[in-house]
């Protein structure tokens, strides 16, 4: 890397993050000419050439609906190199291929279009009000920088199946702070992307990009990251290569792309593409293995057939050319043993190459039907093992139900006899009346015995009375408990369907507002159009002479 300032790495494997100067090129006619017949791509070549020995690391056309001029934008390593170009390549004149106009190149150092501190204070400030944000909220705050047109397969694990991957966008850009997350979405732009990440791409010459949505924890490390990443471009290299180089833009977040609800549903719906992608790869599979069953039938049907000709073929060149046939009175006995023998060495040769076909089918078609057997049996023990496991989980939680189950009612049951004859004693107490003293059986006569008989009779009614009213309750207040119990479980499963019912009423609104937020977008975006369009046909119109009104435009 000898002459090549590059900072610090963005991540292991040669890509590092450099300043870059930005200029802005006017080709014009000499005679004021309109520049139909001129070919861009020529004029490009045409400018590289002049730009020699140095390089533009990108260039492009500006879209303009003007054929006066030509202009483009222009990007080089460093201020040294396009200080130089623009002292060789000024005022410079040349010829267009297949027309006489003569074009003049008029080139001049260009200005970023970076979004200052001021600008995300006063747009959060005021968009803060108008859509309920909370700065105390993240993502609806200046924390989230954009880094647009990165190149995919920079940032991928995979070459054959480019995809970013978050890591590498964390461990880069961790620099400048903490990071809370990290997101991305793949956008392809044309005419936005550097020559040399031009033939990194694809066939047609598109290459893959995307957009890096990154949240820093807090705003000083947003702001140390957007004034970071002012004026610099991404390098590839590696020793013993020449390096490759990538203009990126940076900006704000200002829709909210990385809130918690909006992170959430893109989660959701990224699971899901995932799954109907896995969908669609497995019934492609099945398409192909079928396809590939047909082919193997076809190629084993041919085998067959040239395998058979073969065989007939060896029988011919057995028997020899065909002769006239001989009379039995003709052929000797020696001669009648010779084609015999011939006869049946050809069937022994058709025997073993029919046998030896057959062997190798077999073989073909048990390997394949072994392999299907033990795909089912790993299939069948692993149902079996998860059946079993889910069994013995529910014999264990059964279990411990059924113990609490007991418990608790092996409670109960003590509390209600001790309730039982602790009622069954206040009932006797009551019944037998205050202490007397006891009397001798000499003292005590036949109407008196009679009189304590009936007692205590009318005592053991009472009490069996007072048991069965005691019983009575006691069923009833645990028929009240279970209706209780009954009247929570309706409740609970009632709230449950509500608060699902309000969280797809929130979904539905979110997917909403995201709608009318991109048509005010649109529409925006149609304005600040519709104004630009207007003030460059005013400026056309003022416009007297072609030089007076192209050259302020640099």
């Amino acid at each position: 890397s000898s002459g090549i300032n590059a900072e610090w790495p963005l991540r292991p494997g040669g890509l590092y993050l450099r300043d870059h100067a930005k200029v802005r090129i006017l080709v014009i006619s000499e005679m004021g000419e309109p520049l139909v017949d001129v070919n861009s791509w020529e004029v490009m070549e045409k400018l590289h050439k002049l730009a020699e020995p140095e390089r533009f690391t990108h260039i492009r056309l500006q879209k303009s609906p003007a054929l006066e001029f030509l202009l483009f934008e222009g990007l080089f390593q460093d201020r040294e190199i396009m200080s130089y170009v623009i002292k060789n390549t000024n005022n410079s004149k040349f010829k267009a291929q297949g027309s006489n106009v003569v074009l003049t190149v008029k080139i001049k150092e260009d200005s970023y279009d970076y979004p200052t501190v001021d600008e995300w204070e006063t747009y959060f400030k005021t968009i803060n009000g108008k859509r309920n944000w909370s700065e105390c909220h993240p993502g609806e705050r200046a924390d989230t920088v954009i880094i647009k047109n990165l190149p995919t397969k920079w940032y991928s694990l995979d070459s054959n199946n480019p995809k970013p991957c978050e890591r590498f966008l964390r461990d880069a850009f961790a620099l400048y702070g903490t990071i809370r997350k990290v997101d991305y979405e793949d956008c392809v732009e044309d005419g936005e992307l550097g020559d040399d990440i031009t033939a990194l791409g694809n066939q047609f010459g598109i290459p893959l990009t995307f957009n890096a949505y990154i949240q820093y924890q807090n705003y000083a490390h947003f702001k140390a990251a957007m004034s970071g990443l002012k004026g610099k471009q991404l390098m590839r290299l590696f020793p013993g290569q020449k390096p490759t180089f990538s203009p990126f833009v940076v900006d704000y977040e200002r829709n909210g792309f990385l809130t918690d609800k909006k992170h959430r549903l893109r989660k959701l719906e990224r699971e899901r593409l995932a799954e109907e992608a896995k969908r669609k790869h497995e019934a492609y599979m099945r398409q192909q293995n079928e396809l590939m069953k047909k082919q193997l039938e076809k190629r084993q049907r041919k085998k067959r057939k040239m395998e058979e000709k073969k065989l007939e073929d060896a029988k011919r060149k057995a028997k020899g050319p065909k002769r006239k046939k001989k009379n039995k009175s003709d052929i000797g006995h020696s001669e009648m043993k010779q084609i015999e023998n011939l006869e049946d060495e050809c069937k022994q040769v058709a025997a073993k190459l029919l046998k030896g076909i057959m062997l190798k089918i077999a073989a073909n078609e048990r390997e394949r039907l072994l392999k299907q057997r033990e795909d089912v049996l790993k299939r069948y023990s692993e149902q079996k093992k998860l059946a079993e496991e889910a069994k013995r989980k529910h014999e264990a939680y059964m279990r411990q139900q059924n113990e609490l189950m007991k418990k608790q009612l092996e409670k109960r049951q003590r509390k209600k006899r001790k309730m039982e004859e602790k009622k069954l004693e206040d009932a006797k107490r009551k019944a037998k009346g205050p202490k007397r003293k006891k009397k001798n059986k000499s003292d005590i006569g036949h109407s008196e015995m009679k009189q304590i008989e009936n007692l205590e009779d009318e005592c053991k009614q009472v009490a069996a009375k007072l048991l069965k009213g005691i019983m009575l309750k006691i069923a009833a207040n645990e028929r009240e408990r279970l209706l209780k119990q009954r009247e929570d479980v309706l409740k609970r499963y009632s709230e449950q369907k509500k608060r699902q019912e309000e969280e797809k009423k929130m979904v539905e609104e979110d997917k909403a507002k995201n709608v009318e937020a991109m048509r005010v977008r649109e529409k925006e975006l149609r304005e600040r159009l519709m104004k630009k369009f207007k003030q460059f046909e005013e400026k056309k119109q003022k416009s007297t002479d072609c030089d007076s009104a192209l050259i302020p435009l640099l």
